[in-house]
């Protein structure tokens, strides 16, 4: 993750990790045992997706650049991790769900920087960024079901916080 200089190291951390804590609060919004790692791993993936997504951004081209060495990429990930769980202590967060309102609040944060600071068809990629990565997180595992069988694709928790991502971000979920 290469930091952007218009912008302080905090700010770059809360810019950086919002769209990850997204999908980790979506991941939380039904629990669902081995559906979550799967909701993980689609959080990580889809995060991951933005690089070729949108090439032209730079704002998340530096967030998902490649590091330079795998001492670059442990560094990087010990800073994010420190910063998530020092945010996540400082909430007094002790539920993944509680994890949604941080990260709703985060998300709020960030777009008044981006909208600050970047051009209007960056902020209004970043923000189709972060609604499809929670979209595909919720989409990657049935909710409810028993050894795969049964079940919704989609939960109620899993719609009602699309929804509100959705009005947050004016921004339709495809």
């Amino acid at each position: 993750m290469n930091r952007l200089e218009r912008y302080t190291d905090e700010e770059w951390m809360l810019i950086a990790g919002t769209p990850s804590m997204i999908g980790s609060a979506m991941a939380g919004a039904a629990s669902s045992g081995m559906g979550t790692v799967k909701e993980l791993m689609a959080n990580m993936r889809t995060v991951v997706e933005g690089k070729q997504m949108y090439p032209q951004n730079d704002v998340i081209q530096a967030i998902v650049a490649k590091p330079e060495n795998s001492a670059q990429a442990k560094e990087d990930f010990k800073a994010y991790r420190e910063n998530a769980m020092a945010r996540i202590k400082e909430n007094n967060i002790t539920k993944p769900s509680e994890i949604k309102d941080m990260a709703v609040g985060d998300l709020k944060e960030v777009l008044a920087l981006l909208q600050a600071k970047e051009i209007e068809s960056h902020v209004t990629q970043y923000k189709h960024w972060v609604l499809n990565i929670a979209q595909t997180v919720a989409e990657a595992a049935k909710e409810g079901g028993v050894l795969g069988f049964g079940g919704v694709r989609v939960s109620e928790e899993e719609k009602a916080f699309l929804q509100e991502l959705s009005t947050l971000l004016q921004v339709e979920a495809v």
